[in-house]
């Protein structure tokens, strides 16, 4: 066993034991609330808090099979944080957020299944630390979110129907024509392959600023170890019974995806959510590849575009919790190669369980694939499935 993966092993059961012992210390029940988890040091307060996330599928790509998976559209997940003071105006955190079970069987990747545990159960999401000003904004320093990291996915909705991250449910493939004459053939493209999450340069170890909020508005920039940069700006605000978050973004990404060639990435979203309970998002995501494009753009080298939209409806129908009501579109665009178009329509309905911090959530989606230059036996892929999140 490597001496990382014994320290982060030793520091999920030493999380256990502690949970464990606030279970039961004093025999208090849970009604009750009982706090008395203490940090290590007097100068600051720690806390713990997290989830666990599952999710089962029906998928029919040509096979049909029952998955079952973490749930990727927000994986099980341990938080450790701890907050102390510099004086007044200054404050000082830490995070540490680890991933349980991230890396095991996950329902995009066509025909992986386990039938035992596999390993890299546990993977890194974020260790920073984070400096506050009341005055001058904020600063953080580790692993976590780049400025535009989920600039593209602004939303009312809950983390089952994940704007434009639709092959995190769906899974299966597009399949060519088997010599038997049925749509059971050899897979040409997974969804994942087809079908991407437009998340700018999502997470990653860098140094970040943002700037103090003024007037709903916020600015970010972050520099990555691998010398690319990115910078956004957000909006968060409400108008006349409607609340509104939008942002935009740029990143350099100067590696590229095979790590000698650039990448531009723009995007940006807006939504909104009316008092009503009916809202609405628009999200999307443009790559300038160097690689494709060059100096000529053609029908066969064409960029990444990436698009998601959604429609819903929340309301609070019994003392259970609230329930929202979810349709998205998704339109990729030569994410594969420059002849893929992937299209996805979903259908989703999610229950808040408040009394229990959970929430359970049912998705129907279909996606298809658009691409003139191959013969496939199946050109969509449906999913059906059930998401579950409990938090602690």
């Amino acid at each position: 066993m490597s001496q990382s993966k014994f320290k982060a092993t030793n520091l999920l059961a030493g999380t256990a034991l502690v949970a464990l012992g606030v279970a039961f210390a004093g025999q208090v029940s849970a009604k009750d609330h009982a706090r008395v988890i203490k940090s290590g040091k007097d100068q600051t307060s720690l806390s713990i808090s997290g989830h666990v996330s599952r999710q089962i599928t029906i998928v029919d790509d040509g096979r049909t099979s029952v998955r079952h998976s973490d749930s990727n559209f927000s994986s099980s997940r341990i938080v450790l944080k701890a907050a102390g003071k510099i004086n007044a105006d200054m404050k000082v955190a830490t995070k540490i957020e680890t991933a349980v079970d991230d890396a095991r069987n996950a329902p995009a990747v066509e025909g992986t299944e386990f039938d035992a545990r596999s390993g890299n159960d546990l993977q890194t999401r974020k260790a920073e630390i984070q400096l506050s000003h009341k005055s001058f904004g904020t600063v953080w320093i580790g692993a976590g979110d780049t400025a535009g990291n989920g600039i593209t996915e602004h939303s009312f909705v809950g983390f089952s129907m994940l704007p434009g991250a639709i092959f995190l449910q769906s899974g299966g493939a597009f399949r060519a024509v088997s010599p038997e004459g049925d749509n059971n053939g050899t897979a040409v493209a997974r969804v994942g392959n087809v079908m991407s999450q437009p998340d700018m340069m999502g997470r990653s170890t860098r140094i970040r600023y943002d700037t103090p909020v003024i007037a709903g508005f916020m600015a970010s920039t972050s520099h990555l170890d691998n010398q690319d940069f990115d910078v956004a700006l957000r909006y968060n605000g409400k108008f006349f019974g409607t609340k509104i978050k939008a942002g935009a973004a740029y990143a350099n990404n100067a590696s590229g995806a095979t790590g000698s060639t650039g990448q531009e990435l723009y995007g940006g979203s807006i939504a909104f959510s009316h008092s009503s309970g009916l809202g609405a998002s628009y999200g999307i995501e443009y790559v300038n590849d160097e690689s494709r494009t060059g100096e000529l753009l053609t029908d066969n080298n064409k960029d990444p575009l990436f698009q998601n939209a959604q429609l819903f409806y929340t309301s609070k129908f019994s003392e259970m919790g609230a329930t929202t009501f979810v349709y998205e579109y998704n339109q990729h665009e030569n994410k594969r190669n420059s002849a893929d178009i992937g299209r996805a329509h979903s259908v989703g309905i999610a229950q808040n369980i408040d009394a229990a911090a959970m929430e359970i959530a049912l998705r129907f989606s279909t996606v298809e694939l658009d691409n003139d230059t191959i013969t496939l036996a199946n050109d969509d892929v449906n999913a059906l499935s059930i998401h579950t999140r409990v938090k602690f």
